[in-house]
């Protein structure tokens, strides 16, 4: 889900936005909580996904809505996973692959993927069952980008780390319904660029704030990205849905069918 945009310019921020759309999806590497006498675990379908579901999302940061929908199934290193496409009318599509487990809901890389994706490899989107103040390291690898960030030809390396916070259980307001009892969970990624056509290491901070309704999964996004001394608010929230059974009453409708098809001479 491409949700926002960094660093210095052009090819940057293109690029880099990639591994918030990682972060924003939450777990990953690592794993535990805090220490200390375990919460009690937050039990109920916070994460649903089905072939059929759909998200539509407004954009704080303005332009035509984006959907999320389910497409189908396809299968990955041996495992069926859901297709999820992210449609948005001025960038195009974007399609992840789900694996849906007892223990976790995976996003894992596909043949296609962009290097940054495929670099960083599978992401745990939600681990189960989800506890307040849990707390696990995402990310902590050195990559290669596959990208010249700086435009010299040569592609730079970076330094990933993202850590994940389960806050807990909070109510949420969105244009189509108020959802009580929504999961909120903080992921914090900090992506360090070490240039290569000067001796500079770019550093970019984006924490990403999301929360899952019950039976109806991720109704609002907020991120806030920060670097070399700047920083930037964007937020997606849930506009309509239909998941399962459930469904709004707002669903941006789509065309499926034109009657008398296009050609034709009306009868």
């Amino acid at each position: 889900m491409d949700k926002r945009t960094w660093m210095p310019r052009c090819r940057q921020g293109a690029a880099i936005a990639l591994l918030a759309v990682l972060a924003a999806c939450g777990g990953g590497e690592g794993g535990g909580s805090g220490g200390g006498s375990e919460a009690p675990a937050l039990t109920g379908s916070f994460f649903p996904l089905a072939v059929g579901d759909r998200w539509v999302y407004e954009n704080s940061a303005g332009g035509a809505p984006l959907t999320v929908r389910a497409s189908g199934t396809r299968t990955v290193d041996g495992q069926s996973g859901i297709v999820v496409l992210t449609e948005d009318p001025t960038d195009g599509s974007v399609e992840s692959v789900y694996v849906v487990t007892a223990a976790a809901v995976r996003q894992v890389p596909t043949i296609g993927s962009d290097p940054l994706v495929t670099a960083i490899g599978p992401l745990d989107v939600m681990r189960f069952p989800p506890r307040a103040g849990d707390r696990w390291t995402q990310i902590d690898k050195t990559i290669d980008t596959g990208t010249d960030f700086d435009g010299d030809g040569r592609q730079e390396r970076a330094t990933v780390r993202s850590e994940v916070e389960v806050i807990g259980l909070e109510s949420v307001t969105t244009p189509v319904a108020g959802f009580t009892g929504s999961l909120h969970q903080r992921t914090t990624l900090t992506f360090v660029v070490q240039l290569t056509s000067v001796p500079q290491a770019v550093t970019v901070v984006t924490t990403v704030d999301d929360w899952y309704a019950l039976d109806i999964g991720p109704v609002r996004t907020q991120i806030v990205t920060a670097s070399q001394g700047m920083s930037e608010t964007q937020t997606l929230t849930l506009i309509g849905y239909s998941v399962g059974t459930r469904r709004s009453d707002t669903v941006v409708p789509t065309v499926r069918a034109l009657t008398p098809a296009e050609g034709d001479a009306p009868r």
